[in-house]
């Protein structure tokens, strides 16, 4: 299996605020400060939710965050064998983030519903 690459590639302000928003601008979330971590997952499930050969993520960690709207979860299992809850909007389908089960206080943002990222 390939991993996840994880890398922060550039300083970022303790006060710098991250956003994002599914398609149809139901659920929004909002992170403060560095990310814990970023970079592109290689795994089967992460490719096959995306379409390309790689997913870029946030990680930051639950108290640097506000989530709000409508949104429902489903319960995965990683290829390491590690539990993962995916959360996504329920009117437009958008993949917005996911809790491990191993690190259940980190949120980890798809890069793509952040704009600019």
């Amino acid at each position: 299996m390939l991993p996840c690459r994880s890398e922060v590639t550039r300083s970022i302000p303790d006060n710098k605020i991250f956003t994002g928003a599914c398609l149809c601008g139901r659920c929004r979330w909002q992170a403060t400060g560095e990310p814990e971590f970023a970079g592109y997952c290689l795994y089967s499930h992460c490719r096959r939710m995306s379409g390309p050969g790689r997913t870029p993520f946030m990680g930051f960690e639950q108290g640097r965050v506000r989530i709000r709207g409508d949104m429902r979860q489903y319960e995965d299992t990683s290829d390491a064998g590690q539990g993962i809850v995916r959360y996504f909007c329920t009117i437009c389908g958008t993949r917005l983030y996911s809790v491990p089960g191993s690190v259940p206080e980190l949120r980890i943002f798809y890069a793509g519903v952040a704009p600019g990222c």
